[in-house]
């Protein structure tokens, strides 16, 4: 479990990132006591929103 709160500011990096691209992206809610998170990011083209995995840095 991790520590986190909605509105927080989180780095996210897509599963299937073969290019060594990460966003940054905010918290939307928090899922699973801190298992997961929905984030919101944007990656100058397009709004993204994702279920991710929540993992330490």
């Amino acid at each position: 479990m991790i520590d986190i709160k909605p509105g927080q500011q989180v780095i996210w990096t897509p599963h299937n990132n073969r290019q060594g691209i990460y966003f940054d992206a905010r918290v939307i809610e928090v899922l699973d006591d801190g298992q997961y998170a929905e984030i919101h990011a944007y990656n100058g083209f397009r709004d993204v929103v994702a279920v991710a995995e929540l993992r330490e840095a």
